[in-house]
């Protein structure tokens, strides 16, 4: 039994997704209490009933938050039942597990990724994620409940969700070359079509990186935002080419390249929109599933908002062709492209099962090291089953929305700062920044057509009710002093007038003309058959890299008795690590399964002890000794000692990046005068086998931290892991 629900501050639901048992359940106690009726009891679970039944919660958790500063984290029931609550920016969320296969680590850690996934794709308007229109709260609900979805199933499977950090293949040089030079190609022709923003081009082998190149002054693309778009990625393009299946179609090819045509086939017959039988338990079981309030067919959402992108026509049977003649485009072609991408907008019904979706574009908020919802446009293109082109453009006038989020966040400050952490010691200095950047906001949306001119007078007339309220008298008073009732209502007023201008500017309305976003379009399937020219021969090659980037059996003469190791770079958030794919699925006590589950448990275990304060540790459990360091060094590659003992209730997310940067912070606590990027830090997570001693598992860690720092290219040196 499994549910998620937000609320809102006037205690209405604003997202639910609900699995058959999570609905019964809500619906038999709504029925008990007169809340619905009998014939209501098998539908869609009624909003208006769920607020009554989780009323009582969701108002102890706010009186706690109001009275004691401390409300609840969680709430396990003798029924087995647990409830993890959170806070964010003013909404409460709720994720409710009872089958006990979902810890509590792990409901927390989802709820940290349902917040970014909102802030990933509406910004600091949160509130869009229950838009008016019932149609459009059904597509967006689907959409971020398949996203959940994939993620929990990522979670359980790849190395580099289990962590957060980004795994890239490792290639060749030549290969890794030559991605590079088509990324850089694929930015040019997308400039001359007519945007000139794009700042990033990307390319996505299953979960992993192949190859990112940015324009010579883009802001550094973060980890974070990577690994949100590698989770849409597997979600709006699923693949279910396995080893067995590729070494299958492989020796197919060869039987019938002596009758065939000289073109190669390079779609293999699950990418045709069959399922996989051996799934595990997330993906299965997905028709009984609830997504919205009103009556929503029941299958898992993949074709959801998201989905409404631009699709080529294909017959079901096509497949991926490698084409013989030169990168000239045949007229004909052209025409079915250009009246494939037109304006068309497909909806969940109108994709069929034997259809693939090809181009997905869509607006998203990146993080910027002075703004952390910058608005961006993505262009995904799907070049083979498997191997995925994004394009990162900023939309025009992006630039205004750092002003906007800089607004936004002091305007937050005010109003849920506390009196006693109030820091009267710059009123006026605060003040006459906030005014500074109104009067930008105001400068720059005159000159916009419409209701420039009024928003522009609604905002000023707004702030000057602020400073009537006595803003600058409340930042100068004693800290004992509260935020009088008047000023509050006047700071809510301007801050919901800058997030309905945020909303106009980068949420509504289209962010190019028809006639560009025409031209890009078709600059857009011309990189795809470019690209398909140029890299289909390596696609088998890259997709069982995806499957087998590095394998143990490289490392076992050097490392006796080492079973799994993960090394991190955490000031880049990479990671490496041999791969962990199964071959044999129907085996369910393959001895790859049970290292897997054992490796999961050792990075929850270090995880944990990470959150109370310990940077390194070992423990013998059963036939296998895990171990873990934690490590820090400056540019020149000499270790740093800690300056002050990390203090972990001083950071309230989990390790990882995607809920926030947590060893970014780690380092602040540890070093307080530190300058960014001067120190560094690495992780070494290894699993040996029980009978190893311990002097060599050291001696092992600092080997291989030795080896794959040498291998990155930086400076070696010799490593303090204690």
């Amino acid at each position: 039994m499994k549910g998620i629900l937000v609320f809102n501050a006037k205690n209405d639901i604003v997202f639910i997704w609900a699995d058959s048992a999570f609905r019964n359940h809500v619906n038999s106690q709504a029925l008990e209490s007169g809340l619905i009726q009998a014939t209501d009891l098998h539908k869609p679970i009624n909003l208006d009933a769920a607020v009554q039944i989780f009323s009582s919660i969701i108002n102890s958790q706010n009186f706690m938050v109001a009275h004691t500063k401390n409300p609840y984290a969680s709430i396990k029931l003798e029924n087995g039942l647990i409830f993890v609550i959170k806070r964010f920016h003013g909404q409460v969320h709720m994720v409710v597990n009872g089958d006990g296969k979902e810890s509590e680590e792990f409901l927390d850690r989802k709820l940290y990724v349902l917040q970014q996934l909102i802030f990933f794709f509406y910004g600091p308007v949160v509130e869009e994620i229950k838009p008016r229109q019932i149609a459009e709260r059904e597509k967006r609900w689907k959409f971020i409940s398949s996203l959940l979805l994939t993620w929990s199933k990522l979670y359980r499977s790849e190395q580099c969700f289990r962590v957060e950090a980004v795994e890239r293949l490792r290639v060749t040089q030549d290969l890794n070359f030559k991605a590079l030079e088509l990324l850089e190609q694929a930015l040019t022709k997308i400039r001359s079509s007519g945007d000139r923003h794009v700042h990033h081009a990307l390319l996505l082998v299953k979960s992993k990186l192949l190859a990112l190149f940015s324009s010579r002054n883009a802001f550094e693309l973060q980890s974070s935002d990577i690994l949100l778009i590698t989770l849409m990625i597997q979600d709006l393009f699923p693949t279910k080419d396995t080893l067995e299946d590729l070494l299958s179609i492989s020796v197919r090819h060869r039987t019938s390249s002596l009758t065939d045509s000289p073109t190669t086939d390079y779609r293999g017959e699950k990418a045709k929109g069959s399922t996989d039988e051996g799934d595990d338990e997330d993906s299965g079981s997905l028709d009984e599933e609830y997504y919205s309030v009103d009556s929503i067919d029941e299958d898992r959402p993949h074709d959801p908002e998201h989905r409404a992108g631009q699709q080529v026509d294909r017959s079901p049977n096509e497949g991926f062709s490698t084409p013989r003649a030169s990168f000239e485009i045949p007229e004909d072609f052209k025409a079915e492209k250009a009246e494939s991408s037109g304006s068309k907008q497909s909806s969940p019904e109108s994709i069929g099962s034997s259809e693939r979706l090809e181009l997905f574009q869509k607006s998203v908020f990146l993080q910027a090291p002075n703004c952390r919802t910058l608005p961006h446009y993505l262009h995904c293109l799907e070049i083979a089953p498997g191997l995925v082109l994004v394009v990162v453009s900023e939309v025009t006038r992006g630039r205004l929305a750092i002003i906007l989020c800089q607004i936004l966040h002091t305007l937050n400050m005010f109003l849920t700062e506390s009196a006693g952490s109030k820091d009267q010691s710059h009123g006026r200095y605060r003040l006459e920044v906030m005014e500074g950047n109104l009067k930008k906001i105001t400068d720059a949306i005159r000159k916009l057509k419409g209701q420039g001119e009024r928003l522009a007078r609604d905002i000023h007339n707004r702030w000057d009710k602020v400073k009537q309220q006595g803003l600058l008298t409340w930042l100068e008073q004693a800290k004992l002093e509260e935020l009088p009732v008047g000023l509050e209502s006047c700071l809510d007023d301007l801050r919901v007038c800058l997030l309905d201008l945020f909303r106009r500017l980068y949420l509504n309305g289209p962010h190019m003309t028809d006639e560009t976003h025409g031209q890009l379009v078709s600059a857009l399937w011309r990189l795809q058959i470019h690209f398909q020219n140029k890299l289909l021969d390596y696609r088998d090659f890259l997709v069982v890299k995806a499957q087998r980037n590095i394998t143990m059996t490289s490392y076992i003469e050097d490392y006796p008795g080492l079973v799994h190791f993960i090394y991190i770079d955490r000031t880049s958030n990479t990671l490496v690590a041999p791969s962990l794919s199964l071959l044999n699925k129907d085996d369910k006590m393959d001895a790859t399964n049970m290292i897997k589950e054992k490796i999961w448990q050792m990075v929850d275990w270090v995880q944990s002890k990470l959150t109370q304060g310990y940077v390194s540790m070992s423990k013998r459990e059963g036939d296998f000794t895990y171990s873990y360091f934690l490590w820090f060094e400056d540019v020149s590659g000499s270790p740093l000692v800690i300056q002050q003992p990390f203090q972990p209730y001083k950071v309230n997310i989990p390790p990882g990046v995607i809920a926030g940067n947590f060893y970014k912070e780690m380092i602040k606590t540890c070093f307080p005068n530190f300058v960014p990027r001067s120190v560094h830090c690495y992780e070494v997570m290894t699993v040996h086998v029980g009978l190893v001693p311990t002097d060599l598992v050291l001696k092992h860690c600092r080997k291989l931290a030795a080896s794959l720092w040498e291998a990155s290219g930086d400076i070696n040196t010799a490593l303090s892991l204690l």
